[in-house]
């Protein structure tokens, strides 16, 4: 996935639900992001391959 970030991580996932769960942690855990915005969320949604 490629939203235009600097950071390089690649996600999976089944659905569009579990994508935001995936980069949900993932920004928690090495952005230090505790609660993504929806607006974040909405935009890697938006603009996922």
């Amino acid at each position: 996935m490629d939203v235009g970030a600097s950071c390089k991580g690649h996600f999976a996932a089944e659905n569009t639900e579990d994508l935001i769960r995936v980069v949900s942690e993932h920004l928690k855990t090495k952005h230090k992001i505790n609660i993504p915005s929806r607006t974040i969320m909405n935009f890697v949604a938006k603009n996922t391959k």
